[in-house]
């Protein structure tokens, strides 16, 4: 069944409440002065919880490689630590995603912490990873700060990879989604800092294989502060030949459109898809499946807890996912993968037809960063909602 996005929200929420309801064991232990308790992770009934055998950050981005295996590239530590200490790590799964042995450094560099990881897999088998170079946070009262855009790229499944290459200096926090069209473009989309806190978002184009790129117009969407503007864009192709950009905003996503591979956007305009209250939403993943529906992950809103933590308000505590036959005009209803403290930035992948996998940030309840995870699930699961 297919239902508008204006009716998701209730959905998601109710949902949600069952799932907790049904395990009396996840209730969290009353609070204390001393020590905030730890709300655990509780999993819905058709996800499977697979656990990374390394300490996490800033990452999640996989890939399904020639050989069937599938690659998982996180950060080794968080970006704000001393510069070079940072790196990105890629893992490897050879029964699609339930396991996870072979480790690998892909990127380290002194003069930067990598962060935010995607991927792409070519149809002629090369691989892209992008990701920011963080040097330097924004100041308050200043314009001084520093996080590149960077790409590299491997001939050889992830084995040896060429020099980096920096498409974009400025301030980037947020690339969520790089694609191949039918014609065979690269296109990446990204977000970038234009003053103090806000944001737009824009496009990187190549028609020639990566080794030259177009950067669009940035769409603006105002906004002043903190996590403000038109953040993180993700992007998906229409059956149509339209690209899709979805935009992270707080309180629903925008949307535009462009007719020409990327190289220019339509006005933007606001979705019905709900985004959390605070600190600009939250971003999604979208991509497309082999049996041609759009699958988006996401933090829908849900209600608020009275006199909530910080990290509660900022209201990214359910991660659901949902189908579209019909290129996001109406939706399945929403199927809730977990809910937990904070869990947050979705990477969604297909790892055969009909089987996904889930990768997300998660938070723990004292706001003390821990590890991605995965999640298996079907296609019919969603389905069966």
């Amino acid at each position: 069944m297919s239902i508008p996005f204006s009716m998701l929200a209730v959905l998601v929420a109710a949902g949600a409440l069952s799932t907790v309801c049904a395990q009396d064991q996840a209730k969290p232990e009353a609070k204390s002065a001393e020590k905030r308790p730890k709300e655990p992770l509780v999993v819905s009934p058709g996800f499977e919880r697979v656990d990374l055998p390394v300490r996490a950050f800033k990452g999640g981005a996989m890939v399904k490689l020639g050989d069937g295996r599938i690659m998982i590239v996180v950060g080794s530590a968080d970006v704000f630590e001393p510069l070079g200490s940072a790196s990105l790590v890629g893992l490897f799964s050879p029964d699609g995603g339930k396991t996870w042995g072979e480790q690998r450094t892909l990127v380290q560099d002194a003069a930067y912490n990598p962060g935010r990881p995607t991927l792409l897999r070519t149809r002629a088998g090369k691989l892209w990873l992008v990701y920011y170079g963080f040097v330097q946070a924004p100041k308050k009262g200043t314009t001084e700060r520093q996080s590149d855009l960077w790409i590299r790229a491997s001939a050889d499944e992830g084995k040896t990879w060429q020099p980096a290459r920096c498409l974009f200096r400025g301030y980037t926090a947020g690339q969520r989604g790089m694609i191949e069209t039918r014609d065979g473009r690269l296109v990446i989309t990204f977000s970038y800092a234009v003053d103090e806190g806000r944001n737009v978002s824009a496009s990187l184009v190549s028609a020639d294989g990566g080794a030259t790129w177009r950067q669009s117009a940035g769409i603006d969407l105002g906004g002043a502060g903190h996590h403000s503007g038109a953040l993180e864009p993700a992007v998906a192709e229409l059956k149509d030949g339209r690209l899709w950009m979805l935009i992270r905003r707080e309180k629903t996503f925008w949307q535009a459109f462009s007719t020409d591979g990327g190289l220019s956007w339509g006005e933007a305009t606001p979705t019905e898809i709900t985004t959390p209250l605070g600190l600009g939403g939250a971003p999604a993943s979208l991509i497309r499946l082999a049996s041609g529906r759009l699958a988006l992950a996401w933090n829908p809103r849900v209600e608020t807890p009275p006199n909530p933590e910080p990290w509660q308000a900022i209201g990214r505590s359910t991660l659901a996912v949902a189908l579209s036959e019909d290129d996001g005009k109406t939706w399945t209803k929403p199927a809730t993968c977990a809910t937990a403290s904070m869990i947050t930035y979705p990477h969604l992948l297909e790892a055969s037809p009909g089987e996904l996998l889930l990768s997300t940030g998660l938070l723990k309840a004292n706001g003390v960063k821990t590890d991605v995870v995965v999640f298996c699930f079907s296609e019919q699961t969603l389905l069966r909602k």
